[in-house]
Order: C-alpha cells, then sequence, then structure tokens
C-alpha cells in the first residue's frame, strides 16, 4: 500500500499539533494510530446522524419521492414513518456500541433521542429541496487521488483497481495517496453541474454571517473535487454544507442554588419544550427557561400534551414533525452555499499537501531507524518517547480545546497516563477510508 491521507490529518499535522496527528494516525504497532477505548458521546453523534441520513437519502431516491407542495411532502413523511424510523434506529445500533466494552452504550437516552431528532428535523426542512433540485450521483463514495506519482501514473483514480483498493503503481513509486470521501456527489437538475453537498452538526454557531463565511474558500471541498474529477473527467463547480445546530450539552441550572451544577442536557428545541397554556389548553412549546423545559421523547410526558400512541408517530417524530414550528427549524438547519469551486486553490493545496506529507514520511522513516523495536506496542515505550517529542512538537495551547473539550491525548502528554498503562485507554485506530482499511488489512495478512 502506498502512503496515504486525507484532509483531517493533514490539517491536524499543520494546523491542530503535530503530536496530535502521530498519535492519532501513525503510533501503535501497526502503524495505525490510537482511539481512546470508549468513544466520545459527541463524535458518536455525529456519525450515527450521518449514516442515518445517508440511509435515509438512498431510500428517498430510490423510490422516487418528489412532491410538489410542503403540505403533500410532509404527507409522504408521516405515511413512511415506520420506514425512515428503522433506517434511523439502524444506524444508531450501528454506532452506539463499544467493541472494547461489549457492555458499554455510548449514547444515552438523551442523545439517542437527539439523533433521531436531527434526522427527522432534516427530513422535514431540508430533504424536500435536495429531491426536488439535484440528481443522486452518489453517496459518502470514497475517492482517491495520487499525488507525485513517480511512475508514469496519471492518477490514483486511473490507475487504481477500485473494485479490490489494490493500486497498480510500481513498489518504489513515490506518490502519496489523497482519499476523500464526499457526504453526497449531486447534479444540478437545472445546470446538470456536478455539486459536492457535506453535512455538519454544530453545537452553536454564534455570529452566523460569520459562519456562512467561513466556508468560502474552503480546502475540504476543494480536495474533494479534485479527486472527484479526476475519476469522472468532469468538473464540479460548487459546494454545499448542510448544516444543523444540535445545541450545547451543559450542566443544568439549580433555581435552589442559583448555580450550574445539575446533570447534564443538551439544550436543543429538538429535544426539549415547555408547559405553555397561550392556546386555552396546556401545550408545549419551544420557549422559556432551559431548566424549565420538558423532554420531549418521553411518552409519559408528551401524552400530557396532546400526543397519542395511536397516532403512529413516536414522541419524538409527533414533536418535530408536528409540533415545532417551522420558523424554529429553519433557524437550527442551515443551508450554506452554494459556493464555486476555487479553482486557484486546486493546485496549490495538492501541491502543499504532497510537500508537507513527505516531510512526514521522513520523519516517520527516522523514527522508525532510531528506535525500531521500541515502538512495537499501543503505545511508545520510555526510551522511544523522547525521539518522538523531538520529531513531532506538541502545540500546548490547544490542548484543552479539541471541538470545545480537552484533547484525546491530554492524559499522555501531561503526565497523567503512563505510556504502559496506555493499551487499557486507547485501541488500535479504525480506519475511515476504504483503501486504507484494506491496505492494512492486507499487510496483516501477509506478515500472518
Amino acid at each position: 500500500m502506498l502512503p496515504v491521507t486525507d484532509r483531517s490529518r493533514y490539517l491536524d499535522g499543520i494546523g491542530f499539533c503535530q503530536m496530535y496527528r502521530y498519535l492519532k494516525y501513525h503510533a501503535g504497532p501497526q502503524g495505525l494510530g490510537l482511539s481512546p477505548a470508549v468513544p466520545a458521546k459527541a463524535p458518536t453523534i455525529g456519525l450515527a446522524y450521518h449514516d442515518a441520513l445517508a440511509r435515509c437519502i438512498k431510500h428517498l431516491y430510490a423510490v422516487h419521492a418528489e412532491r410538489e407542495q410542503p403540505t403533500q411532502w410532509h404527507g409522504f413523511l408521516i405515511e413512511n414513518t415506520s420506514k425512515f424510523r428503522a433506517l434511523i434506529w439502524q444506524a444508531l445500533v450501528l454506532h452506539n456500541r463499544c467493541p472494547s466494552a461489549p457492555d458499554w452504550v455510548v449514547l444515552d437516552a438523551e442523545a439517542q433521542a437527539l439523533v433521531k431528532a436531527m434526522a427527522w428535523g432534516w427530513l422535514r426542512t431540508v430533504a424536500f429541496q435536495v429531491l426536488r433540485d439535484y440528481e443522486l450521483v452518489k453517496i459518502e463514495g470514497e475517492e482517491l487521488l495520487a499525488l507525485g506519482c513517480t511512475c508514469a501514473g496519471a492518477s490514483m483514480a486511473n490507475n487504481t483497481r477500485r473494485e479490490t483498493g489494490k493500486s497498480v503503481h510500481q513498489a518504489d513509486c513515490q506518490a502519496t495517496i489523497l482519499q476523500s470521501r464526499p457526504d453526497l456527489l449531486l447534479r444540478n437538475r437545472k445546470t446538470k453541474h456536478l455539486e459536492i453537498h457535506d453535512h455538519k452538526t454544530e453545537s452553536t454557531i454564534g455570529d452566523r454571517d460569520k459562519y456562512i463565511r467561513s466556508y468560502q474558500d474552503d480546502v475540504q471541498f476543494t480536495l474533494g473535487a479534485s479527486a472527484v474529477e479526476a475519476r469522472m473527467g468532469e468538473r464540479v463547480t460548487h459546494y454545499v454544507v448542510q448544516a444543523v445546530v444540535k445545541g450545547q450539552d451543559k450542566a443544568r441550572y439549580v433555581k435552589e442554588t442559583k448555580k450550574f451544577e445539575g446533570p447534564s442536557m443538551i439544550q436543543s428545541d429538538l429535544l426539549y419544550g415547555s408547559s405553555t397554556s397561550a392556546v386555552g389548553h396546556p401545550i408545549l412549546a419551544p420557549v422559556g427557561k432551559w431548566y424549565e423545559k420538558l423532554p420531549t421523547w418521553k411518552p409519559e410526558v408528551v401524552e400530557r400534551y396532546g400526543w397519542e400512541g395511536k397516532s403512529g408517530l413516536q414522541p419524538m417524530e409527533w414533536w418535530v414533525l408536528e409540533q415545532l414550528p417551522q420558523s424554529v427549524l429553519n433557524e437550527m438547519y442551515l443551508w450554506v452555499g452554494p459556493y464555486e469551486v476555487p479553482r486557484w486553490m486546486a493546485a496549490e493545496a495538492l501541491r502543499d499537501i504532497e510537500a508537507f506529507e513527505r516531510e512526514w514520511q521522513g520523519k516517520l522513516w527516522d523514527l522508525w531507524q532510531t528506535v525500531g523495536e521500541a515502538m512495537d506496542g499501543p503505545a511508545p515505550v520510555e526510551d522511544a518517547w523522547m525521539e518522538i517529542t523531538k520529531l513531532f512538537p506538541r502545540a500546548w495551547q490547544n490542548c484543552q480545546s479539541r471541538f470545545g473539550a480537552p484533547c484525546e491525548f491530554y492524559g499522555i502528554c501531561h503526565g497523567q497516563v503512563l505510556l504502559v498503562d496506555a493499551p487499557r485507554i486507547y485501541k488500535p485506530r479504525e480506519p475511515h477510508h476504504e483503501y486504507e482499511r484494506q491496505g492494512f488489512a492486507e499487510a496483516a495478512k501477509a506478515q500472518a
């Protein structure tokens, strides 16, 4: 297998922390990198949501479901509730597990309800626009692009047996394989041009206009477009971000102590409503103070406000599809773009990545030559750690700021986790991309 990279490890190494990239993508006996043995809640919510949307989108296009009026679209969702419910549940079951601790449930009832609510909110608010305006080309398709090929291969797309993932580049080729996997590759029905769409989950976005502007000239979509174009021989002209603001996970306010010291809650209108009698009888509404709000996914709560089990809708479905005002959902679901793919950035970014990855490959080779056998474990032993820190300096200012939480390797870098104890806390990373996964599997088989 040729050396591989992707957008995440490139940006982690160049912009976040070199030590983080090493531990995440290269440490361990197989060079796979390390992941927490017990997955964190926030990224698991994101993975389950992405998977749920992928399953629902495949079904939507499979049945050619298109409606001209929003009322008809709502009727279609109600008629097909059981099918979408099953697809969303399949995604939750897949991701709400911990192989290293089979009895461990990653997502509690509140987080599971959030995944369901986000998926239903997308189906109600965004799905109709996607189906109406776009043809589906590919969902989460793996895209590969060879950078710096020295054996006359034009691109990974033209020099790979895609059905097996085996490269036909020569053994001494110096190429690095750039992996990407756009959430959606769509064709605009009006312009007939290709577009890449990506799903994002955000806890909060602050300044809405600033958030929207932040995706202009975005390197992620530039790299994805370059790989798609190499494979298809057709330009990707635009990209869109379909974002959802899922709410912040905060400690509850305790009225008696006037402090935020209660159990955590995800502050989202998708999950909680307040009791009000503005229309003459008790209803739930997305208003009021958070410490007064009630969980809308619990039957014993919503049955007091008009939900009936015989309706065929589960409490969360009833809340998102029937009760939440569309104006509230419109504030939570953002359609960012379309932005033009920045042509000027493509060549520059690919050249940067090629040079940066060759530098990294050199560092990894130097490390292996220096400490070699001392690296043969889930984490480096003490006599290898000094060499690792020389090659991969730490960005200390980022230790507490990895997506709003401390870096998952904080304990290692700050001496709170002894390296000999790391195997209890971390496991080998599971590759996100199929080419890398197959390559490591074949290498392990060959060594067996």
